[in-house]
């Protein structure tokens, strides 16, 4: 399965892979406002893994993600607010958030999580 999403996840396959925004030893936890659910799919896109490119599409996945939830969420007048936030999120995990993703010739399925309820 390399569409694994949130749900597919029980507590503690959830609780292994994702942290929120930020990364898992990062002194510095940017604030998740309304992107918790997009910060964790984000982590879990990083943890499946695989190629440049698979990273590079899970970040803009990410990035798309924070729009569509500073849409749905967010009033009018915090919308370009939390749309600039998601810009600086996006541009900071592309900077600095390659050290995070499991690079490999094929992706993780959830069959590669050690810990299942």
């Amino acid at each position: 399965m390399n569409n694994l999403k949130l749900e597919d996840l029980n507590k503690i396959q959830f609780e292994l892979i994702c942290n929120g925004c930020g990364g898992k030893d990062c002194k510095i936890n940017p604030p998740e406002w309304i992107f918790a659910s997009s910060c964790d799919q984000h982590d879990l896109d990083y943890w499946i893994g695989c190629t440049e490119l698979d990273r590079s599409n899970a970040d803009w996945q990410f990035y798309t993600s924070m729009l569509q939830a500073a849409k749905e969420k967010s009033s009018w007048w915090n919308y370009l607010w939390y749309k600039s936030a998601a810009w600086v999120y996006y541009k900071a995990v592309r900077m600095f958030a390659s050290k995070y993703f499991y690079f490999s010739d094929k992706k993780r399925t959830i069959e590669d999580l050690p810990l299942k309820e």
